[in-house]
């Protein structure tokens, strides 16, 4: 490539060069304003796209830490549920405990009851 365009500067980052000048400003004579122009306007377009390209980059990353915050509270909500899961079946148990202990006792106070009369 430089050996067909011998003043182009070559950039690893985007492959071409936008401070060195391709050919010298004299060269372009009554083109030269609206090059100078034209070079410019690419110049901020280029720092535009950048800036554009880092805040999508930011959002991204915000995403990916929210969807690690959502996992995590999805995490908590699901042993949150088992636990209520479990603190429930207990209760149920107690309460049925409980009305078989009811009916025994009000059977032992009946026979009682009748024991006594």
């Amino acid at each position: 490539m430089q050996e067909f365009l011998p003043n182009l500067a070559v950039s690893s980052r985007s492959g071409l060069s936008l401070n060195k000048p391709l050919v010298k400003e004299e060269e372009h004579g009554q083109y030269a304003p609206k090059i100078k122009e034209l070079t410019e306007q690419i110049k901020q377009a280029a720092e535009q796209k950048q800036a554009n390209t880092q805040r999508m980059v930011d959002a991204v990353n915000e995403v990916k830490k929210l969807e690690v915050e959502l996992d995590r509270a999805g995490q908590n909500l699901s042993q949150i549920q088992q636990k209520f899961a479990d603190h429930e079946a207990a209760v149920a148990e107690l309460r049925l405990r409980a009305k078989k202990l009811r009916e025994q006792l009000a059977i032992a106070r009946e026979a009682d009851r009748r024991r006594n009369a």
